[in-house]
């Protein structure tokens, strides 16, 4: 029975990553001849840079993941981490948005975590990436002194009070951090101020890299407060296009909301290129990533079946 189980397990991941890699396919197919003319226009070290920044980005959410783990209890080093997440973040390019988090439960179940433990670095995941990021983005969006967008909106706010919102946009955030690091206290995680910190530091830093990986890809340079408010103002297209479910890796929807909130900078026609170029290079990091992810599952399940031949033959 449990041979049997295994291997329809075995061809629900195989029609899985069929899925995946041909929707990933055709999303790139549909979409690159309107982004051919752009990048035939954009420096090539314009594309690198931005590539490089996503990729570092998915491995600061790798982190991000790592520690929602260790409130749980579950250390796995950064090898593991990397190959379980960056396998699973394929799932949410099928419609639907939670297969990501189903790809990701079978690895958890293999290293033995409980049902309740895996809701909790779930839910804490998730709480991370959607208010964390929220936080982030409007602090960056208040020091960017954007009054033309919030005129857009017909809202008045004086420079004053963009500081002051800015200031409790990141006491909300630090507060939160703090929060979720006195509430998970157990026998298995003891809080910490230095858990908070590298929180802080790094999630925050996953944030300001992902909006300079899309600011770099900007035909002409604008002033610091345009980084700020771009840093600020994607961050949050990020948000929509995750907390959308229904729309498979956010395609569609990121791409909306950072048309109107970078309106007032570039015609829609313009932002609309940008995205489509971001999304295409965030997509190859992705399916990059997971290559790579691939290869060190590969590598690890040949080294144990060298250290455990009998356990090998038995599973065949």
């Amino acid at each position: 029975m449990k041979k049997i189980n295994n291997k329809l397990l075995n061809v629900i991941k195989i029609i899985w990553v069929i899925a995946v890699v041909a929707g990933g396919a055709y999303y790139i197919v549909k979409n690159y001849t309107t982004a051919i003319h752009y990048l035939s226009t954009i420096s090539v070290w314009k594309l690198i840079l931005s590539f490089l920044l996503i990729f570092i980005m998915r491995i600061l959410n790798v982190d991000l993941v790592q520690q929602s783990l260790v409130l749980i209890g579950w250390k796995p080093n950064f090898k593991e981490a990397f190959s379980f997440v960056s396998l699973s973040q394929l799932g949410k390019y099928i419609p639907g948005g939670v297969w990501q988090f189903v790809a990701r439960f079978g690895a958890y179940k293999e290293n033995q975590i409980a049902y309740k433990d895996m809701g909790k670095a779930f839910v804490v995941e998730n709480i991370w990436v959607v208010i964390g990021a929220s936080l982030v983005s409007m602090f960056f969006i208040f020091i960017s002194k954007a009054d033309a967008i919030y005129q857009k909106f017909n809202l008045t706010i004086s420079p004053i009070l963009q500081a002051v919102l800015a200031v409790i946009c990141l006491l909300l955030w630090i507060g939160l951090l703090i929060g979720i690091e006195l509430f998970f206290k157990s026998e298995v995680h003891k809080p910490g101020l230095k858990n908070v910190l590298k929180q802080f530091v790094s999630q925050t830093a996953m944030w300001i890299i992902f909006g300079l990986s899309f600011f770099c890809l900007f035909s002409r340079t604008g002033t610091l407060n345009d980084l700020f408010f771009t840093i600020g103002a994607f961050g949050l297209s990020f948000v929509a296009g995750y907390v959308v479910i229904i729309s498979p890796g956010g395609i569609g929807v990121r791409e909306y909301v950072a048309v109107i909130l970078f309106a007032l900078m570039f015609s829609s026609t313009e932002i609309g290129i940008y995205t489509i170029v971001h999304r295409l290079l965030y997509t190859v990091a992705e399916f990059l990533a997971a290559g790579i992810a691939l290869l060190i599952s590969k590598k690890n399940k040949k080294t144990q079946n060298e250290i455990n031949p009998s356990t090998a033959g038995s599973a065949n």
